[in-house]
């Protein structure tokens, strides 16, 4: 083979894969519209033709075809034949009913994070907050202005306990607790999913008024709402005593690290003897630790976006060195460290004994 034109080939194969990056953005557009006008869901009973498409989405038909190359080229839809579209099997996570649908995602990601993410130059250069600029006001105090986006976030939310935490319940056995604290546990999806594993688990979802009211309508539906209570404070000030298990997923990459160590106080304070605080988080690489590619950019996008949120005040994705610091200074150890197949680990933290240097 001649080595000049191997070369060539292998640079330009190199180049499409960057340019495919750069084109980020242009392809989170595609897809974000294609899942606000439904077309995945109106694909989901088998193929179509651009003319129903148009029709059912209101859109005029020639502008839908030029979208449905654009999902085509995606590799997110088919044609089947002439003038006849599918979903493809990528496509279907784009589906509002798929049971891992990243639709929630998907308009979070753009409507919200995008005009926060247009600014991330300006925040690194002055460590000022995106969120402030682009939203008016800090991220989480505009969930609780705008009910719609808060519902959306807690969508959200449910969905990244298919693909991130649902990592940890196979990691980590809950079952030999009896009742588990679940601080800053939003709509309670994580919770939820852990009762449905442990039917002798008792459970609580602690999180702030705004959000627990909106908790306890959403669980009330469920079958496990008879084992699951929903609690409201400020987990910084205290939270439900006498448990024996407080879980933390991913809570502490939105606290600075005065505020993480005071939420793991309340905790160890609150917890019964001999139980256990459990972090579910992202864990930042370091020097020559071994990383998977998706666990590796699922981690650097989540840090990212917290310095694109929040500034550069301190939340962060945190390495081990730097939780193992916070949980000290709460007054705990860390007892073990669980790898699981997701981007997350899970850090089982104990009190801390007078042995304990």
């Amino acid at each position: 083979m001649n080595c000049s034109r191997a070369g060539s080939a292998a640079q330009r194969e190199a180049h499409a894969a960057v340019l495919r990056q750069v084109y980020g953005a242009q392809v989170a557009q595609i897809i974000y519209v294609a899942v606000h006008l439904g077309l995945p869901d109106l694909l989901a009973a088998g193929c179509r033709s651009a003319s129903q498409l148009a029709t059912a989405a209101a859109v005029e038909e020639q502008t839908l075809r030029r979208l449905l190359h654009g999902l085509i080229a995606l590799s997110l839809c088919c044609e089947t034949e002439p003038e006849q579209y599918a979903l493809s099997e990528f496509g279907q996570f784009l589906r509002a009913d798929h049971p891992r649908s990243l639709r929630a995602r998907i308009l979070f990601n753009t409507e919200v994070l995008s005009p926060i993410w247009g600014s991330l130059l300006e925040t690194a250069r002055t460590g000022t907050s995106g969120a402030q600029r682009a939203l008016g006001m800090p991220f989480y105090e505009y969930l609780q202005h705008h009910n719609e986006i808060g519902e959306l976030f807690d969508r959200t939310m449910a969905d990244a306990v298919r693909y991130r935490v649902e990592g940890a319940l196979d990691a980590y056995d809950f079952s030999g607790f009896r009742t588990v604290v679940d601080v800053g546990g939003g709509n309670g999806a994580f919770l939820l999913q852990m009762l449905g594993r442990s039917t002798g688990l008792k459970g609580v979802v602690f999180d702030l008024p705004a959000v627990a009211e909106r908790t306890r309508h959403a669980i009330a539906a469920m079958p496990e709402s008879d084992r699951c209570t929903v609690e409201a404070g400020n987990a910084l000030e205290r939270v439900t005593e006498g448990a024996d298990c407080y879980v933390l997923s991913n809570l502490l990459v939105s606290l600075a690290d005065d505020e993480a160590a005071k939420v793991m106080q309340s905790c160890r304070h609150a917890m019964a003897d001999g139980g256990k605080v459990v972090v579910v988080e992202w864990v930042m690489p370091t020097g020559g630790e071994e990383s998977d590619k998706l666990i590796l950019w699922d981690t650097a996008s989540m840090d990212l976006n917290m310095l694109a949120i929040h500034g550069a005040g301190g939340w962060r994705v945190r390495t081990r060195a730097e939780f193992e610091r916070i949980i000290e200074a709460a007054g705990l150890v860390v007892a073990r460290v669980v790898p699981t197949a997701s981007a997350v680990s899970v850090i089982e933290c104990a009190a801390r004994s007078r042995g304990d240097s």
